[in-house]
Parts: structure tokens; C-alpha cells; sequence
């Protein structure tokens, strides 16, 4: 396709101009704000309007409609299906309502055609591909950074848009799914709905439940209330007959009163009575003193024990250590020590004697040995040294033979014949020594244990002697201070009975004395004579009345509490009876919920293979012809020394070199970078529009780019206009970048 003309009626700064352009490279040069990006805008406009978007900078609307009335214009194209006008406009009504027209006109039977939208019939593509594709807009203004190129580079190998990795959209899809997909405790999954459906059924379930409950409810009060009537009639004769049983018993009640004060009267007597006759000196006997006593004599009797077995063990040892026997010698140590001595020595000039000999040996040999060769002075110097040698070990020996006298005589003296002999001796004595001082250590503790035995008992005894006295007895030895204890036991027993007695009776008497008046006795008589009952109530029936009356009293309690509860349960189920019908609209709106959900699984499921097809359609269909189209025009801006560009299956561009050694796009320079950039953008746009050729708007590309790549990136261009019939309108505000393209080949100029 071809755009050959332009006229701009009213957009951005341009109103009634008129570009025309040729089929190669086109140069529309112009100063910085002269309009380049607004030829630019303005194309796309033709094919896709204005868009509503908001940006920071507001959106296309305003920025070129503004208060502007109207703006348009029409755009020339031929294209393998002919030439074609297409004009666009935007009116604003008087009440700023804005009506949008397009037209399109096929010149060659000067006739508008069907259809309004030219970019679905010249282009085919979304204006994002459009823009990410035929039009590279002012590099500069966007990063140049080798790495965000590369990045960018991915995306648009994996999904034809800068602007969206497939790969990682497949990686979020599968994120999405799983949480869709993930168990019923995580909010908004799938299983979560299921269940929230499932409670809300089994809610409806209860509620019809509910109602049928509510009925059985109304028939059991009634019945319950009848057996509340009943009962109560019931408790009323019980408790009349009650309260005839109980006058009776008060009655008798108020009779047993005087006996049980005649009672507590003599009991009182006999404990006064007792206690005259075992006081002494104004003392009695009571818990605190027979403990005491029984104390102080256990104690006695525990000391008086310990007494006789520390006396008993004490003989014991005594005669063990009198059986010992006593130590023998006792020089032993001493003559250890003067034989290690000896020996050292004994060894010591039995290894010089040795030595010595040894050597007199030797020089008794050279002294031969010399006399043989006749060597006068060798064998005079070596026979005086044999001489020395031999008297030397003449006196090591006679030292050890004296050594070895004085061993003999140390075993003699101690009465052993060897060494072991001695330290068995040593042994034995040291065993026995041991032994002694450990029988007297033990006679000693137990002599001061009995010591202090003996101290103990006889403050025990004076203890219970002092106790004794208090009572006005005497205990002189243990037996004397046993009779006292039982003594003072027995008599505190018998004191703690008539106590225990008189207690007894009073506690009797106060409890059946109560205050009775005259006009009480005449109420009770009379209550007796006037509740038409006159039969005499025995403790027994009394008692079954009893029985009878906490029945029926429970009963009722228990029937007004279960009337009661079964009111509350009634008001409740009512409630939840009302709900029923709420829970229809709930459970309607969950599962359209729940089906909302499973739609949207099976859409991202569709989506995520939908994308994974298309990732590998574009490794094995796309991606070749990509690449190869990319480094023709790489090699071509490289002057052949990148003469490759290849991807890897994760989309990583690399560009490998005449000697087969391979670069990454990120590690490349950013000229380098911005080069590899164009050279995919060029073989996108190949693939996208399959072989036809389309415009490519290169808008300030180049502004980074050295001389040196500028003329090489350009070269490219060139080749790439001729080869492909590619239109690329280059839109520059240098001179020196249209001077350079004019010298390379045949470029139609514009100038802004």
C-alpha cells in the first residue's frame, strides 16, 4: 500500500495544506514543533479516529479538536485492490455535540463504497499493532536502554505488541486459574461459591423444616398446658395435706421439747461432776497436753533405743579392732625407695661397662690391624686406648657388682628375697594401718552420737517429768511417765465424751425448743379440726407427700420451662420461615455467581491455550520469517558484520557475527541495540501484513545514531524501500540526516 497524498482541512497546526508522496523513501524534514508527529497523528487519524483515553497530557479529542468547530481531512492510497480516497471529519453541532463522518471513495469509478471503517479494509490490524508496527515514533523520547529494548523486543515477538509478554500473560492466566480452581477455604474460588450454594440449600432445607417443626410445636403446648392445669391441681391437694402432717408435727415437736431440756440438764450435771473429780491443782487434761506427753514419751523410747544400738555397735567394732593384727616392719616405703635408687644405678654402670668394653674391643682390633700393615704409631695410640677401654669397664664393673651387693642387702633386711615380696609387705601393712584408723574413726563417731543420745534423753525425761507435775504426778524413769500418759489419755476421753454428750443434748434441745405462744397452740389445734381431713398422717405418708409435692413442683417448673422454650423456638422459626424466601433469591444470585465463575475458568483456560498456541504458531511459523527478514536488514545497517539475528525459544534476541560468535541484544551498545530494534520492527511488520508491502513512519528514528550507523542504517532503509516496495516516510528536523539520504539514493523531500 501507498500513501500518495494528504490534505489536512483543519488538524493540530495544519489547515487547507497538501502533502503528496512517492512510493521510495520519503524525507519530510522540519524544525522541532513544525508538525512531524502531527503528519503522523494525522494518518492515524484517517484510518482510526481520534481515541477518548485519558493521558496525563488529556486525550487525542482535546488535544486536536480543542474549540475547534470542525477538523479533517482525506487521505490517497493505492493498493493492490486500486486507489482509494478516504476522508474523515469531526463536526461539533451548536450544542457541542460531535458527529464524526468517513468516507471512502474508490477513484477508480469515482464512487463512494461500502463500509466505514478503513482500517479493517485497507489494514486489518487494532490501532495498538498499527502503532507498534508501521509507526516508530521519536526514539529518542522513549528509553534506549539495550535491556528495555530487548525487553520490549520479547514482547513483541511473543504477541506482536511491545507492550504485552505473552509468556508472562500465560504465567498470570495459570496464577488466575489456580486461584479459581484452589479449595473451598479461599475467598472467590470456585469451590468457595459451591459450598456458599450448598450452605444456602441446605438453609432453604432447614427453613421447610422449620415450618413443619412449628406445627408439631402449637399441638405440644396445647397438650403441655393441660398437663401444667392438671399438675398443679395435683400440688395443691398435696400441699393441703402437707400442711395438715406438719401441724401434727409441730405439735409433737413442741411435747419432745421439754423432754429433750430435762436431757441436756442431767448430761451437763455428770460432765461438772467429772471434771471435780480429775482436776488437780486447777489443771485438766485436755488434747494439747496428752499429745505432749505422748511426744515426750515416743521421743523417750526412741532415744533409749538409739541408746542401746550405738552402745551395742561401739563393742562390736572395739573388738574387731582388738582382733586386727599389728603391721609388721614399717621400713618397706623407705627400702622402695633405696632400691629404685640402687637399681638407676646398678643399670647405669652395667650400660657404661658395656660401652667401654665394647670400645677396648675395637682398639684391640685397629691395634692388630696396625701391627699387620705395621703401622708403628697406629698401633701404639690404639693399644694405650685398649688399655683405657679395659680398665674403664674393669671399674663400671666393679660399681655394679657393689650395687648389686647392696640390693641383696636391702631384700635381707626387710626379710624378702625379691622385689614383689617387698611390695606385698607394703601392701599388707598399709591394708591393715588402714583398716585400724577406720575402726577408731567409727568407735569415735559412735561414742559422741551416744554422748549426745544420753543428753537428749535425759531433756526428754525432764521434759516429761515437768509435764507430769503440771497434773500433780511424778515420772521418774519411762514406765512412770507411760502410766501418766495413759492416765491423762483415758481421763481426757472421758471428759471429751461427757462434753461430746452435753453438746449433743443442747444441740437437741435448741433445736426442738422454739418459741410457742398460747394463740399458736389454738391456731394449730384448730387448722387440725377444720381441713376436713382426720385421718392421723404417719411419718411415712408424710414423707411420700413429700416426694409427691417436690414432683409436682419439678414437673411444672419443668413444664413451664419447656412451654417457655418451645414459645422461643416457635418465635424463631417463625423468623426463619419469613427468610425462606429471601434464601430463594440468595441461592439464585450464588449460582449465577458460581456459573459467572466457572464461565470465567473456562475462558482463561481457553485464553491460556489460546495464547500458548499462539506463542508456538509464532516460534514455528512466525518467528523464522521474522528473523530472517530482521537480519537482512541488521546485516545491511551493520555493513555485514552482524550478518544473523536469531531468537531463542523465550524470545531473547541475539545477533551473531561473521565469525560465528553471538552478542545479546542487552550487552550490545545502545546505537547497536536501537539498530537490532528497527530490524525486527521492519520484519514484524513483514510478517504481520504477510509480504504486502505497507508505509512505515519513521518519526526522528534515527536522532542517536552516529554518522557512521546513521549511513549504514540508512543504506538499509534504502535496500529495504527497493527491495521490499516498501513507502517509509522519514520524518527528520536535521539537514544533515537528509543530506546523507540524498547522497545514498532517489528520496522525495518535503519540507515542513
Amino acid at each position: 500500500m501507498i500513501i500518495e497524498n494528504l490534505r489536512i482541512t483543519n488538524f493540530g497546526k495544519f489547515k487547507d495544506a497538501s502533502f503528496s508522496f512517492g512510493s521510495g523513501v520519503n524525507m519530510i524534514e522540519g524544525d522541532n514543533e513544525s508538525g512531524k508527529s502531527t503528519l503522523a497523528d494525522f494518518i492515524v487519524f484517517i484510518f482510526y479516529g481520534l481515541s477518548d483515553e485519558k493521558t496525563p497530557f488529556g486525550s487525542e479529542k482535546e488535544k486536536y479538536l480543542g474549540t475547534a468547530r470542525k477538523i479533517g481531512g482525506s487521505l490517497t492510497l493505492s493498493c493492490p485492490k486500486g486507489r482509494f480516497r478516504i476522508e474523515r471529519s469531526i463536526d461539533r453541532s451548536e450544542k457541542s455535540v460531535l458527529e464524526e463522518r468517513v468516507n471512502i471513495v474508490d477513484l477508480s469509478i469515482d464512487s463512494p463504497i461500502r463500509g466505514r471503517d478503513p482500517a479493517a479494509l485497507f489494514l486489518g490490524i487494532p490501532r495498538e499493532t498499527f502503532e507498534r508496527s508501521c509507526l516508530m515514533a521519536q526514539l529518542e523520547k522513549r528509553s534506549v536502554c539495550p535491556v528495555d529494548l530487548g525487553r520490549a523486543v520479547e514482547n513483541m515477538l511473543s504477541s506482536a505488541d511491545e507492550s504485552i509478554n505473552a509468556q508472562k500473560a500465560v504465567e498470570k492466566l495459570e496464577e488466575k486459574i489456580g486461584s479459581l480452581s484452589s479449595g473451598a477455604d479461599t475467598p472467590g474460588s470456585i469451590a468457595s461459591k459451591r459450598e456458599r450454594v450448598k450452605d444456602l440449600e441446605l438453609r432453604k432445607e432447614a427453613a421447610v423444616k422449620n415450618e413443619e417443626e412449628y406445627k408439631k410445636l402449637q399441638e405440644s403446648l396445647k397438650d403441655n398446658t393441660k398437663k401444667t392445669e392438671s399438675n398443679k391441681r395435683e400440688l395443691a391437694v398435696c400441699e393441703k395435706r402437707a400442711a395438715h402432717a406438719e401441724a401434727q408435727q409441730r405439735l409433737q415437736r413442741i411435747k419432745k421439747a421439754g423432754q429433750a431440756n430435762t436431757d441436756h440438764r442431767a448430761a451437763l450435771d455428770a460432765f461438772e461432776k467429772a471434771k471435780e473429780e480429775l482436776v488437780c491443782d486447777g489443771f485438766l487434761p485436755d488434747r494439747a497436753y496428752t499429745q505432749a506427753l505422748s511426744s515426750t514419751l515416743a521421743e523417750a523410747l526412741r532415744l533409749s533405743s538409739l541408746l542401746q544400738s550405738a552402745e551395742t555397735r561401739r563393742s562390736e567394732n572395739e573388738q574387731k579392732l582388738s582382733d586386727l593384727p599389728e603391721p609388721v616392719g614399717g621400713k618397706e616405703g623407705q627400702l622402695l625407695g633405696a632400691l629404685q635408687e640402687s637399681g638407676q644405678k646398678r643399670s647405669a654402670n652395667k650400660n657404661y661397662m658395656l660401652l667401654s668394653a665394647g670400645g677396648a674391643g675395637l682398639m684391640l682390633f685397629l691395634t692388630i690391624l696396625f701391627i699387620v700393615l705395621k703401622i708403628l704409631p697406629g698401633a701404639i695410640v690404639c693399644g694405650v686406648l685398649t688399655l683405657v677401654g679395659a680398665a674403664l669397664a674393669l671399674w663400671f664393673y666393679l660399681r655394679f657388682r657393689d650395687a648389686v651387693n647392696k640390693e641383696n642387702a636391702l631384700y635381707a633386711s626387710a626379710g624378702a628375697e625379691n622385689k614383689e615380696q617387698l611390695a606385698e609387705a607394703v601392701e599388707r601393712n598399709a591394708r591393715l594401718t588402714a583398716e585400724r584408723e577406720a575402726l577408731q574413726r567409727i568407735i569415735a563417731e559412735e561414742t559422741a552420737r551416744i554422748e549426745k543420745s544420753e543428753n537428749d534423753y535425759f531433756t526428754e525425761m525432764e521434759k516429761g517429768d515437768a509435764l507430769a507435775k503440771r497434773w500433780g504426778r511424778s515420772a521418774a524413769s519411762i514406765e512412770e511417765l507411760k502410766e501418766v500418759s495413759i492416765e491423762a489419755e483415758e481421763a481426757y476421753e472421758r471428759l471429751e465424751q461427757l462434753s461430746k454428750e452435753e453438746k449433743q443434748t443442747a444441740i437437741t434441745a435448741e433445736h426442738l425448743t422454739t418459741e410457742t405462744s398460747e394463740k399458736e397452740l389454738r391456731e394449730l389445734v384448730g387448722l387440725l379440726r377444720s381441713d376436713g381431713i382426720n385421718e392421723e398422717i404417719t411419718p411415712e405418708e408424710y414423707k411420700d407427700l413429700g416426694v409427691k409435692i417436690k414432683f409436682y413442683r419439678q414437673t411444672s417448673d419443668a413444664l413451664d420451662a419447656r412451654i417457655k422454650q418451645q414459645k422461643e423456638r416457635s418465635d424463631g422459626l417463625l423468623a426463619s420461615m419469613e427468610d425462606r424466601y429471601e434464601l430463594d433469591e440468595q441461592i439464585g444470585a450464588a449460582k449465577e455467581e458460581l456459573a459467572n465463575a466457572e464461565h470465567e475458568l473456562e475462558v482463561r483456560k481457553a485464553a491460556r491455550d489460546l495464547l500458548l498456541e499462539s506463542i508456538s504458531y509464532m516460534q514455528a511459523r512466525i518467528l523464522p520469517g521474522i528473523m530472517e527478514d530482521a537480519s537482512t536488514f541488521f546485516a545491511g545497517a551493520t555493513n555485514g558484520k552482524y550478518p544473523t539475528l536469531s531468537a531463542s525459544p523465550d524470545f531473547k534476541v541475539t545477533a551473531v557475527d561473521e565469525k560465528g560468535q553471538a552478542l545479546e541484544m542487552g550487552r550490545m551498545s545502545g546505537a547497536m541495540a536501537e539498530l537490532c530494534y528497527m530490524a525486527l520492527r521492519f520484519g514484524m511488520t513483514g510478517a504481520l501484513f504477510r509480504g504486502q508491502p505497507m508505509p512505515m513512519i519513521l518519526d526522528e528514528s534515527f536522532s542517536s545514531l552516529d554518522d557512521l550507523h546513521l549511513a549504514a542504517a540508512f543504506t538499509a532503509v534504502m535496500e529495504r524501500a527497493g527491495a521490499q516496495k516498501n513507502q517509509i516516510l522519514l520524518m527528520t528536523c536535521r539537514k544533515r540526516e537528509t543530506a546523507l539520504m540524498e547522497k545514498i539514493g532517489p528520496v522525495t523531500k518535503i519540507q515542513l
